[in-house]
């Protein structure tokens, strides 16, 4: 059965390091939907994501032929990446394969994930975005691409206030426990969430057993203990946004006029940063702000940009 008007769609991907997504959308909005793991190029390997990046996509398309009885015609595709930018040499290949599996007209497009978080929401191709999940930056956007950054550097040397770096001031609380320091309900949550006896040797070697990055998973713990008066907890999430406001600031938002777009499940979050980094932000800047939405749609809503621009 041949395509009808409304069957023409294109494909976005927003591909993080602990899920991706992938939506089907006509320029009314998303049709189809799939969710998978974390498919980050750099640290997963080209084949590794491609192939996630493919399954997605696939299933997406899948879920509308199963809902119209086809597949729709695929303009275009749209890939908003975390570290796009230091992806592999087989970038090129890869985006053809993508390309050949949704049957886009065209190659996709490959952009960082920070600007697709960007497109969620804005209303404007140009303005400010602070992206907070397991990793961290701050990012001015022109013309849907990205103008300037600050940090986003990884767990070892960056990232600071993201979810990781909550993990790791929860577990250094959780230590220094047993080390004289401040009376704090983080000791004894961060062992239960690790499943472990409080005991400073079983804390460490649990730490050191685990992927760095993993700790971001301690951020709802230190939520938690914040939400029940703990004053070491408020002092971290203080902390966690103070380093954002500190990133944003970098990128002198007195430049721009418009609201800073919040993303991230750690900046978004009204229980974790979101109303913190509100507060910094219009206190500093007299800015508003917006929660980002769903980075898949973003890179579906720059597709359409791109389709239209091509004519």
């Amino acid at each position: 059965m041949p395509a009808t008007p409304e069957d023409v769609c294109v494909v976005g991907l927003d591909v993080g390091g602990t899920s991706t997504r992938a939506v089907v959308a006509t320029r009314e909005g998303a049709v189809a939907r799939a969710t998978g793991p974390g498919s980050n190029p750099v640290s997963l390997g080209y084949a590794v994501a491609l192939a996630t990046w493919e399954a997605l996509a696939d299933e997406a398309l899948d879920d509308y032929a199963a809902r119209h009885g086809h597949r729709p015609r695929v303009e275009h595709c749209v890939v908003g990446g975390a570290g796009a930018g230091s992806y592999p040499a087989e970038e090129p290949a890869a985006l053809e394969r993508l390309r050949l599996v949704t049957g886009a007209r065209r190659r996709p497009t490959l952009t960082s994930d920070v600007v697709v978080a960007f497109a969620s929401v804005s209303d404007g191709a140009d303005g400010l975005v602070v992206v907070a999940g397991t990793g961290a930056v701050a990012a001015r956007v022109r013309d849907f691409r990205l103008s300037a950054f600050v940090d986003g550097n990884g767990w070892f040397v960056g990232d600071a206030g993201s979810g990781h770096w909550i993990g790791v001031e929860a577990v250094k609380a959780a230590l220094a426990t047993f080390q004289a320091g401040p009376r704090t309900a983080l000791a004894a949550a961060v062992a239960d969430a690790a499943g472990l006896a409080l005991e400073w040797s079983a804390l460490v070697q649990w730490v050191y057993g685990r992927p760095p990055r993993a700790l971001a998973a301690l951020a709802p713990v230190v939520r938690d203990a914040a939400a029940a008066g703990d004053a070491v907890a408020t002092d971290i999430l203080d902390r966690a946004a103070a380093a954002l406001v500190a990133s944003l600031a970098r990128l002198d938002p007195a430049a721009d006029d418009g609201a800073v777009v919040l993303a991230g499940t750690i900046a978004r979050s009204e229980d974790l940063l979101h109303g913190r980094l509100a507060r910094a932000i219009t206190a500093r800047w007299g800015l508003g702000v917006r929660a980002g939405g769903d980075g898949a749609m973003g890179a579906a809503r720059i597709a359409w940009r791109e389709v239209d621009a091509a004519g």
